[in-house]
C-alpha cells in the first residue's frame, strides 16, 4: 500500500505518508479509508507527506479527486486545514494545481517543503493556539 494513514485524535490531525509510485486513485482510496476510521472526526486537519513519493497524475485526475472530496463534504467536514509536504518540483506543481482546483471549497490548503513547517501550521489551528 503506497499510503499509510494515522489518525491522531489528540492533535485533531490525520497524517498520510506516501512512498513510491502513487496514482490519484491511491490518494482517493486513502481518503476513503480515513473517513471509515473509527477515530476519525469531521473537520480534522490533514497532513499529506509526499517527500518519498512520486505522483503520476494529470489535471483531469486531480479534478476528479477534488470533486470526490467535495462530494464527501458531509462525512469529511468543511472547516479544516490540509498541508501537503513535497520537495520534488513535479510534486510541488501538482500540489499547486490541486490547491487551485480546491480553492472554491471551504478548507484551507498550504504547500510546504518541510514537515515541521506543515506541522506548525496545522497545530496553530488547534483551540488554545494563536495562529
Amino acid at each position: 500500500m503506497p499510503v499509510t494513514t494515522r489518525v491522531c485524535s489528540a492533535e485533531n490531525l490525520v497524517v498520510h505518508t506516501a512512498t513510491g509510485q502513487l496514482e490519484v486513485a491511491d490518494i482517493q482510496a486513502a481518503f476513503d479509508r480515513m473517513l471509515e476510521d473509527p477515530d476519525f472526526r469531521p473537520d480534522m486537519n490533514s497532513l499529506w507527506d509526499l517527500r518519498e513519493a512520486a505522483v503520476v497524475s494529470t489535471p483531469d485526475k486531480l479534478q476528479e479527486l477534488v470533486t470526490h472530496v467535495a462530494l464527501s463534504r458531509e462525512k469529511r467536514g468543511s472547516r479544516y486545514r490540509l498541508a501537503i509536504v513535497a520537495r520534488d518540483s513535479v510534486l510541488l506543481m501538482l500540489a499547486d494545481i490541486f490547491k487551485a482546483l480546491a480553492s472554491p471549497l471551504p478548507f484551507q490548503v498550504k504547500i510546504c517543503r518541510g514537515f515541521d513547517e506543515a506541522w506548525d501550521w496545522l497545530q496553530a489551528d488547534r483551540p488554545g493556539n494563536v495562529a
